[in-house]
């Protein structure tokens, strides 16, 4: 063997090696430094992680709640009849409901059904929300038309308010307590305010008044 084919050998033979080198991946240490990277990040993310829980699940709800709105709002005019929103404080769901008119009920606000339509959001939680639990956001004030629906000293089982034909509601101001049930961090309080025009929602980080 020349002395080129000598030089061109150990080419091959080292670039050989790099390529091995290359596939092996990473060496220890920089495995070590992975690994204490995660952990630094674990440290920060994960408190972090259940600082913002409590926020994240009050934004699901209000996300639910304003598409249920939505869809009972375009189901109304589409079908020319008048939508009731009935919730339920007791079993912790918000649902769309219809006028029945073989309802037996004597009281006129009972005399409505859940609408059952597959093309719309008609209850919350829905069954692919089944960690939402709706019970721990307690309802504080909740005005129609400015009008205080929650007397001091009695129990209310049950709210309820109207959507219109033409796409209009009553105007709703609800204020709200986000409970935290495990007690690590403090109650939230908060405010979603429901517009006449279309069941526009707002959302507020402090009470509101008519």
């Amino acid at each position: 063997m020349n002395y080129i084919q000598m030089v061109t050998q150990r080419k091959k033979n080292k670039k050989l090696k790099l390529t091995k080198s290359a596939q092996f991946g990473f060496s220890f240490l920089e495995l070590m430094i992975v690994f204490a990277l995660l952990g630094l990040l674990g440290a920060f993310v994960v408190p972090n992680l259940f600082k913002t829980k409590q926020g994240a699940q009050r934004k699901e709800f209000l996300a639910s709640f304003e598409q249920l709105m939505k869809d009972a709002v375009l189901r109304s005019i589409l079908t020319h009849s008048v939508h009731q929103i009935y919730i339920d404080l007791v079993g912790g769901t918000i649902q769309t409901r219809v006028y029945d008119p073989k309802s037996i009920e004597t009281n006129r606000h009972k005399r409505f059904i859940r609408v059952v339509d597959e093309q719309y959001v008609t209850q919350i939680p829905t069954l692919d929300q089944k960690n939402l639990d709706l019970k721990r956001f307690k309802i504080k004030n909740f005005f129609i038309n400015g009008v205080e629906e929650l007397v001091a000293g009695t129990a209310a089982l049950d709210l309820m308010f109207y959507i219109m034909p033409d796409g209009t509601s009553q105007a709703i101001i609800a204020n709200m307590i986000d409970e935290d049930e495990d007690g690590l961090q403090p109650d939230v309080q908060f405010s979603y305010e429901i517009n006449p025009f279309y069941a526009r929602m707002s959302v507020h980080d402090a009470f509101q008044t008519p």
